[in-house]
């Protein structure tokens, strides 16, 4: 085994694995603002309402191992994140 292969090993070994919620995030952010911006029609709110989306998600990261379908639970989660916002900013809106 050459000494660079041996480093590799090493490096790989006391690097922590990624979490769950990294690869939600990477693999399903754009989706998820997708979604967001779909309901508000603002990009400051979509960007906003992704933030709350995975903070959600990290909330429960215990749920995330028994979830089957993550893309579907994400898109639920943030649905319901959008549509809160989008009352919560009419309701202000309307206040003022």
């Amino acid at each position: 085994m050459t000494d660079f292969v041996m480093a590799e090993k090493a490096m790989a070994a006391t690097q922590p694995e990624e979490s769950l919620v990294e690869v939600a995030v990477r693999d399903h952010a754009r989706l998820v603002y997708r979604i967001a911006y779909s309901v508000l029609r603002s990009s400051e709110e979509a960007e906003d309402a992704v933030q709350e989306t995975f903070l959600r998600v990290l909330r429960y990261e215990s749920k995330l191992t028994g979830v089957r379908d993550r893309k579907a639970w994400l898109s639920q989660i943030a649905w319901r994140v959008a549509v809160e916002r989008r009352r919560l900013v009419t309701m202000h809106a309307a206040r003022t």
